[in-house]
């Protein structure tokens, strides 16, 4: 046995003691992993002082992506939110941010010996309940208060100076919690005063990663399997992007299950991909990934359950300018056609 690796940061606490415990390699201690990804004690601490902050952000400890994750503005939406969250995906411990408004931005990092040899970010746009006009495929608005993706921008539009300062503050950050190897997903809200809102001890989401591997090269599962082997060598050679680094502008677009309430909630459609591309050629020409994650005859929750509802998924890129990749982002959102019953 060379290595037990996981990606999901809930586990990665246990596996490195595991790790430990054969004299398999490790990236970081336990307590490392622990402090990065669990702030339930921080939330036990806010409740018994009353420190609460509104507007607020509730989450699940145990969570992915904007699964469970509300919005909140009184301590009655509050009640409500963390009464909301579905125990038997997420268990029953639960945080309370406080909200901060602003653009935010993704920063992964991947790290050698202390040494940041690959660093991008992208460009988060609003969320659903920052924005109560949005609405993820252009048809009615979500629920208020769920915290949706829109679209991502890959690379960010950031000026170079602001990039630095985000990497330089956020790597003095991970390091001092202990992490000198490996590769972090952050998210924080951008310069004058970079502020980190979440560390995950792992690659970004699958759709992220594929972004990353089209527009820059690199290829982050790939290296999280040779940073698990200590295989260093091969971690450096493979953290080097594309020659004229990245290669056009990627836009991800989530669609999610907007449909009238008064339905089922029975996803009724077939091959929307193949429908689409057929009706627009001069779209599919611009999607460099796509997926469909619902299956006829599947039943979706609606939106406002906070559990995440993406039907689907589409990497849009534009090698023209920045400016035409969210345009054609937008269009791709809008002509989406699917079913609901």
């Amino acid at each position: 046995m060379d290595s037990i690796i996981t990606f999901w940061e809930q586990y990665q606490a246990d596996v490195t003691r595991a790790d430990k415990r054969l004299g398999l390699p490790v990236l970081a201690s336990p307590e490392s992993y622990r402090i990065a990804t669990d702030n339930a004690e921080e939330a036990v601490w806010l409740a018994q002082e009353r420190k609460f902050e509104f507007p607020a952000i509730v989450k699940p400890c145990r969570g992915y992506s904007s699964d469970g994750v509300f919005h909140v503005g009184s301590l009655s939406e509050l009640s409500t939110a963390a009464s909301s969250i579905n125990t038997e995906r997420h268990g029953n411990a639960f945080v309370v941010e406080k909200y901060c408004s602003g653009p935010e931005v993704d920063a992964n990092f991947v790290l050698l010996d202390g040494e940041v040899i690959f660093f991008e970010s992208s460009d988060d746009f609003p969320k659903t309940a920052e924005d109560p006009s949005a609405s993820t495929n252009g048809s009615n608005p979500v629920a208020a208060g769920n915290l949706h993706e829109l679209n991502s921008v890959f690379p960010s539009a950031l000026p170079q100076k602001e990039l630095d300062l985000i990497r330089d503050n956020f790597h003095d950050i991970i390091s001092r919690l202990g992490f000198k190897s490996g590769i972090l997903h952050l998210e924080g809200l951008k310069p004058p005063t970079p502020w980190l809102i979440e560390i995950n001890p792992r690659p970004p989401g699958m759709k992220g990663t594929q972004i990353i591997e089209s527009t820059w090269g690199v290829d982050y599962w790939g290296l999280g399997m040779l940073l698990s082997f200590s295989d260093m060598p091969r971690v450096r050679a493979l953290s080097q992007p594309y020659e004229l680094k990245p290669q056009y502008t990627c836009v991800m677009v989530f669609i999610s299950a907007e449909y009238d309430p008064t339905c089922e909630g029975i996803f009724d459609s077939d091959g929307i991909f193949a429908e689409l591309f057929a009706r627009r050629p001069d779209l599919a020409q611009h999607v460099s990934r796509s997926g469909c994650l619902a299956a006829r005859g599947q039943r979706i929750l609606y939106p406002h359950t906070a559990v995440n509802t993406f039907i689907a998924y589409f990497n849009v890129f534009s090698r023209v300018s920045r400016r035409e990749a969210p345009e054609l982002a937008d269009v791709v959102r809008q002509e989406v056609r699917f079913e609901f019953r």
